[in-house]
């Protein structure tokens, strides 16, 4: 870690990067689109791999009680 000087032990110095292009989701669509055309395995992820993200953000909300009490999140049931 950096600090602003030598001696001192304060904040560290911060550096804020930004990304002016965010080709991502482009990407993923495309070879998405390209496995389909083209008959080939779909290149990253399946649908079981997106049902378990969408698990953990949901226990995610649902460990927070007054989130869990406000929006009424029961326990899910899991799928593996």
């Amino acid at each position: 870690m950096v600090f602003k000087g030598e001696d001192e032990g304060g904040d560290p110095r911060e550096q804020i990067t930004r990304y002016n292009r965010d080709n991502s989701w482009h990407d993923e669509v495309f070879d998405f689109a390209d496995a389909l055309l083209e008959d080939k395995p779909i290149p990253g992820g399946t649908s079981l791999d997106a049902l378990h993200t969408v698990q953990l953000v949901y226990d995610i909300y649902r460990a927070d009680p007054e989130w869990a009490l406000r929006f009424d999140l029961a326990q899910a049931e899991q799928v593996t």
